[in-house]
């Protein structure tokens, strides 16, 4: 960890274990040792005591940057177990009274092993088994607007398996996928990471819609002979967006001044319709 120099879009996030709902504090003294190497944490078998525990830690012994570059750990959270999903949505709803504690939960990663094995579920090449919990999980992380992490293909040279899981997890709303070997992260990242066809459209359609977006229009337009309104817009932003944190944009400087720009201007034209709404 402290001598590989990591690829500039990874980041580095270590596993911790727990006793009980409580994060093995053991470990976590072990890792402030080297915690200026390390950029998130994984926490399993999310619990709201076991987070703000791990926060609590986080803050009072980890590395903390300097005082021009505060050094802020983000929280990856499995759900493991029957019980931890259905009271998902309770839990993060307690964290977001605190904004500061909520804000540093990047996202979920759904653990089929042991919830397979919690809920006596048989698992089954086709993954019809798990379709539930793993789109229960992807709507719940939709609505916080926090990452969600599909389970891992637990064989690793099966590589067209890799990419039909890969290609249903996409479609579900997944933002990414365990590996459990090297060789699977190129295929993952290809499947979740925007095409450059829809990175090019988003960009024509945000510019577009840039450029000729007024303070009198509301409503759908047409864009390349489609009808396209604040959703589809949204929807480029979200591409766009992904692309540029892929790293996968042919201009960066270009993208993120789009993705700016669009943002902006679609909070505004959400704030006029409020307006007319409430008018």
């Amino acid at each position: 960890m402290t001598q590989n120099p990591k690829h500039p879009t990874a980041e580095v996030a270590v596993r911790i274990n727990k006793a009980g709902q409580s994060p093995r504090f053991d470990e976590l003294e072990q890792l402030a040792r080297v915690s200026q190497h390390i950029d998130a944490i994984v926490l399993p078998k999310f619990s709201r005591k076991g987070y703000n525990e791990l926060v609590h830690f986080i803050d009072k012994h980890f590395h903390k940057g300097t005082e021009e570059s505060r050094k802020v750990y983000k929280i990856w959270a499995l759900v493991e177990t029957p019980n931890c999903l259905v009271n998902l949505q309770g839990q993060l709803y307690s964290l977001a009274k605190d904004q500061f504690s909520h804000s540093r939960l990047r996202g979920m990663i759904f653990g089929a092993e042991d919830y397979a094995q919690s809920s006596a579920i048989t698992r089954t090449p086709s993954l019809t088994e798990l379709l539930y919990p793993r789109q229960q999980l992807v709507a719940i992380c939709k609505a916080w607007h926090l990452e969600c992490l599909d389970l891992v293909s637990t064989n690793f040279r099966d590589m067209d398996t890799l990419r039909a899981e890969c290609q249903q997890g996409s479609q579900f709303g997944f933002t990414g996928k365990q590996a459990i070997h090297p060789t699977q992260i190129p295929i993952i990242h290809e499947a979740f990471s925007p095409s450059k066809e829809s990175v090019d459209h988003a960009e024509r359609l945000l510019e577009k819609y840039i450029a000729e977006e007024s303070g009198d229009r509301r409503g759908a337009w047409e864009f390349e002979g489609k009808m396209i309104d604040r959703p589809v817009v949204l929807n480029a932003i979200r591409v766009l967006r992904l692309a540029f944190n892929y790293n996968v944009v042919p201009d960066k400087a270009k993208s993120e001044e789009i993705i700016t720009k669009a943002e902006k201007q679609s909070k505004e034209q959400s704030r006029r319709n409020q307006d007319v709404t409430e008018g």
